[in-house]
């Protein structure tokens, strides 16, 4: 908890709203959020789905744990059995996720610092965790300048590069006909149709878009009930933001992303809370760029207030998983030089 503590309150003061306005703020903008990817790449069993990965890519290799794997991602899995050294595995992974998400946050929000904050709250821990859907999300994130624009080609090819390394980001390619056509009526319309329909046809949609190995957590919901406070988080947090955003008496450029995330956040409510969040994560992470957008309308007090309320909600996120019944996730947290590669121990 000491070290997670320390990493978000460095990120906190270090990270600024625009790293390029000088020399200083942009080296200690940088600089602690390479120390962020360096801690991150090189960690030893900290995500639940740690020991999955490493043992995955052990030699010799298992190929039956390795049929489900993504296209995308089994590139990466086959280079690192090539090289005999596991911990390459999440190197390979993490690297291109953060310089991707922290690029696109840090062009297209207009407060660095928040959107940077927002993404270790609520999404930093899915890449600590499904690193295949860590990179997919952050994948997508960056495809927002082809949404924004409605440049339907490129962004179809990200979307489907995303989808090489974890299926479950076809959902992405339903965010342009969101984003463009969608208004308060059609997406009240869209929520209360998935609310009602979605149960009747999730099987057969599951199989068709190639997420026929999650059908699973559908007949288990009570088993893979793993953040059923988050779930309620995100709508709390989206109805905030429309408050703030009716307040302000103006147009946002990025006010269409409403619509992508209003619907994202019914998802856990029909799909459980387990797999609906995996979904969610897809629409949901356009918070990253809603929020900033908005509350950079607002005073610096309302802004510092956000900023000290992210620490502490990621702070209090740490604590919860450090004491989860089945094993801490995030704690302790070790690196791979620590350890004997060749006889590595888990946590129980």
């Amino acid at each position: 908890m000491i070290f997670w503590s320390i990493l978000i309150i460095m990120v906190g003061l270090l990270v600024k709203r625009h790293p390029d306005k000088n020399v200083v703020s942009k080296i200690g903008t940088w600089g602690v959020l390479a120390i962020v990817i360096l801690l991150s790449v090189f960690r030893f069993d900290v995500g639940f789905d740690y020991p999955y990965y490493f043992k995955s890519v052990e030699w010799p290799p298992n190929f039956s744990s390795l049929s489900r794997i993504e296209e995308g991602s089994r590139l990466f899995f086959d280079f690192t059995l090539w090289s005999r050294w596991p911990p390459l595995l999440f190197v390979l992974f993490g690297v291109p996720t953060y310089v991707l998400t922290f690029y696109t946050l840090e062009r297209y929000t207009p407060d660095f610092k928040m959107a940077v904050l927002v993404y270790f709250a609520f999404f930093y821990s899915i890449s600590l965790g499904p690193i295949r859907q860590g990179l997919a999300l952050a994948i997508v994130l960056y495809g927002y300048k082809y949404l924004k624009d409605y440049c339907l080609w490129k962004y179809l090819i990200i979307c489907a590069i995303a989808y090489i390394f974890h299926h479950s980001a076809v959902v992405a390619v339903l965010f342009p006909f969101i984003y463009r056509h969608f208004n308060i009526k059609l997406c009240l319309i869209a929520i209360l149709g998935i609310s009602i329909g979605f149960g009747a046809i999730s099987y057969l949609s599951l199989e068709t878009i190639g997420l026929g190995n999650y059908t699973h957590y559908l007949d288990s919901m009570d088993k893979y009930k793993g953040g059923g406070i988050i779930m309620y988080i995100y709508p709390a947090i989206i109805l905030m933001m429309i408050f703030l955003y009716v307040r302000l008496k103006k147009t946002l450029p990025e006010k269409n992303l409403f619509y992508i995330v209003a619907i994202g956040s019914v998802m856990p409510f029909v799909l459980g809370s387990h797999l609906g969040l995996r979904v969610a994560s897809y629409f949901n992470i356009y918070l990253l760029i809603l929020i900033p957008a908005i509350l950079n309308n607002y005073k610096t007090v309302y802004r510092l207030f956000t900023y000290n309320l992210l620490v502490l909600y990621f702070i209090f996120f740490m604590y919860i998983a450090s004491n989860n019944p089945i094993k801490p996730i995030y704690t302790p947290y070790k690196t791979v030089f620590e350890i004997n590669i060749e006889h590595p121990h888990f946590k129980k």
